[in-house]
């Protein structure tokens, strides 16, 4: 992105991205470095590169664990003032969690 715009090495694209905190991922999507993916799942099934061993080993789990790896990344979020509850829903109201 440094280069001249229209210029090979422009459109060359970049080959390094800055992994974004996991802290509050449940607030946000799209996911991935472009914003290409509409879910956590698709963002983790994307990753090849440096990531292709934390993928590989998602997609080694169940598919209850794969889907509890999702429930934990969805429960770091950040709540907004005054809520009351550490364990909310997507419109922030009270939830249990699901018994095994």
């Amino acid at each position: 992105m440094h280069f001249p715009g229209g210029s090979e090495e422009f459109f060359g694209g970049n080959g390094r991205f800055i992994t974004r905190r996991l802290w509050g991922v449940g607030n946000t999507g799209p996911y991935f470095h472009h914003g290409l993916y509409a879910t956590m799942r698709e963002a983790i099934l994307a990753h090849y590169g440096e990531a292709d061993a934390a993928r590989s080993a998602f997609e080694a789990l169940t598919d209850h664990e794969r889907d509890a790896v999702i429930e934990f990344l969805k429960s770091h979020q950040v709540l907004p003032p005054g809520t009351r509850w550490q364990i909310v829903d997507e419109s922030h109201r009270p939830r249990r969690l699901p018994q095994p």
